[in-house]
């Protein structure tokens, strides 16, 4: 296990902290199942341990007990997979327990459709934040940064004050993305003078390694915390609001709902995906399968208009002898 980290993801994959972390607390939770359930302390565990019918115990542990998603169990066997190609790696002799629990499959689950806000909805978040104080100045300039790049909450505690390039007209921001990926992303120019106001307020307009937002303490603010700020604005939001009332936003929401409003102003959908930092147009094309108003609209552009009145069907001799041919 040790030569998987050091050797494997470390090493020769460069793995970003955010995989290390998530992988460590998988094979962690594993190990001590492990140990709970063969009664026998966690220094005495050995490789044969490792086996297809350990493995779905523990993803049964994880779903029952722990009331995990089907999507966190999914991950936790995609982590103890990703371990035991290396171990038949280094042991060879491992190759048929490896086969077995590679065999394990996937379990389906249902995908929601993307929740996002309408730019209504957004408006009225972003009118919230009193920009008179300091702390209200420092919220806005989170939410709006969100809803103009539609970055993912730790690429925003990423954001360094060397990562902003500003231009009239021109000015862009470096994101540090998932897997160690880079892209730039274009902002308006309101949003390029919020950033340097805020800068120059944090006295970091000469420090290029500070992070651009902090909380009330000085310290960069955290995903807990980005939490925190949208849960906090929405509610306040919900009085003036109604259609916010019983939503759940997170920060992802901000990142769809950057996606829909790109897409409902006819930007390219490839476009979007490298705005985004989607590895695969798969992942992009979600948000076409969310949107029921653009729907409408291409339904209407192809001259398909809905009737007034519910049709009325009738069974006749013509449909059931259609019915009757299919399959033959």
């Amino acid at each position: 296990m040790q030569a998987y980290f050091n050797e494997r993801l470390i090493r020769q994959m460069n793995a970003s902290d955010n995989t290390l972390s998530s992988y460590r607390d998988n094979l962690r939770l594993f190990l001590m199942y492990l140990s709970n359930n063969l009664k026998r302390d966690i220094s005495r565990l050995t490789i044969e341990n490792f086996n297809a019918d350990t493995i779905l115990g523990f993803l049964e542990y994880c779903e029952t007990e722990r009331k995990c998603s089907i999507r966190t169990r999914n991950h936790r066997l995609a982590t103890l997979k990703s371990f035991f190609k290396y171990a038949v790696f280094i042991d060879p002799t491992l190759f048929l327990q490896n086969e077995r629990i590679m065999q394990i499959p996937n379990k389906r689950y249902e995908r929601k459709v993307l929740g996002f806000l309408t730019k209504a909805e957004v408006e009225a978040i972003l009118n919230t934040p009193d920009r008179k104080t300091v702390k209200g100045k420092r919220h806005y300039a989170l939410l709006q940064f969100m809803y103009n790049t539609g970055t993912r909450a730790t690429e925003v505690t990423l954001l360094k004050v060397s990562d902003i390039k500003i231009a009239k007209g021109a000015s862009q921001v470096l994101i540090n993305g998932k897997g160690s990926k880079q892209r730039i992303v274009p902002v308006w120019d309101e949003t390029a003078d919020i950033l340097l106001d805020l800068i120059s307020e944090q006295g970091d307009i000469y420090n290029p390694n500070s992070s651009v937002f902090k909380n009330q303490n000085g310290n960069t603010v955290t995903r807990n915390g980005i939490r925190y700020i949208i849960d906090t604005y929405v509610k306040e939001t919900t009085k003036s609001c109604p259609s916010l009332k019983e939503r759940k936003i997170t920060p992802h929401t901000f990142r769809h709902t950057t996606a829909m409003h790109l897409l409902q102003s006819g930007v390219d959908l490839n476009l979007i995906r490298m705005w985004l930092g989607h590895v695969k147009l798969d992942t992009t094309h979600q948000y076409i399968d969310s949107d029921t108003e653009m729907k409408r609209n291409a339904l209407m552009k192809g001259g398909i208009v809905p009737p007034v009145d519910s049709p009325k069907w009738k069974p006749t001799p013509e449909i059931l002898a259609f019915l009757d041919s299919i399959g033959k």
